[in-house]
């Protein structure tokens, strides 16, 4: 830790001033890079801009930047009050919606600054915390990586697509359960808006699924599964074309 803090143990309010005071005892061009890499004010700036901007090297700038980061990470009082403030956020949870976060007040406006966040978690917490951005859109501050994700989505959309049909959509609810639980029951609600996408239901029964796909031959099938009997072909052309 620095003499000042050593000195004076800081308190904070929130995670945006901690990270602001942290910004405050920096040199203004360490200060400034940090600022722009991290997109606190607006898009995040290369290597190459910030360099073109002040005349020398991305190398250069880079250099700049990995030792404010280094300094960052090694500020422990810090970290840890950040850290600590993550646990009572995460409690068991393994995943956390950015507008869930923003409102502890610890972590207030933390929605408006996703940029800022998603710098922290991959410099400063560099394979601890990821920013995922699910298939609907959401955010999410997780504990596993967003390949983790993409793997359950696709196993949940291959068990799925190998079931027999029709089938209750309970037994769907079931797999995207399984496949959601190993990473937090939270997500169930982003794999089954994903797998539901995708899903030919029966407009006449509530909770039965017709079949799955998103090509031609599907629709054809899930429409064939809601018939009780053999239909005349001109009805196949009028419902699937």
């Amino acid at each position: 830790d620095f003499l000042s803090e050593r000195a004076s143990p800081p308190v904070y309010t929130t995670f945006l001033q901690a990270w602001q005071a942290q910004l405050a005892v920096l040199e203004p061009i360490p200060r400034m890079i940090v600022t722009r890499r991290a997109g606190m004010h607006g898009a995040r700036e290369t290597l190459e801009e910030i360099g073109a901007m002040l005349g020398v090297t991305r190398e250069r700038v880079r250099q700049i930047e990995t030792l404010v980061v280094e300094r960052l990470a090694e500020r422990s009082r810090w970290r840890r009050s950040v850290e600590a403030n993550l646990v009572a956020a995460f409690g068991s949870g393994r995943a956390l919606p950015l507008d869930l976060l923003a409102q502890d007040s610890w972590w207030a406006g933390i929605d408006q600054q996703e940029l800022l966040l998603d710098y922290v978690v991959r410099r400063i917490f560099e394979d601890q915390l990821f920013v995922l951005e699910a298939p609907s859109g959401k955010r999410y501050l997780t504990k596993f990586g967003p390949s983790d994700f993409v793997t359950h989505l696709e196993s949940a959309k291959s068990r799925v697509a190998k079931l027999e049909y029709p089938v209750e959509e309970i037994v769907i609810a079931e797999i995207l359960h399984a496949e959601a639980d190993v990473l937090d029951p939270i997500l169930f609600t982003e794999l089954e808006q994903a797998v539901g996408e995708l899903l030919h239901r029966d407009p006449e029964k509530p909770g039965l699924a017709l079949g799955y796909g998103r090509y031609r031959t599907d629709e054809l099938l899930a429409f064939l599964n809601g018939q009780a009997e053999p239909v005349p072909v001109s009805l196949v052309e009028d419902a699937c074309g």
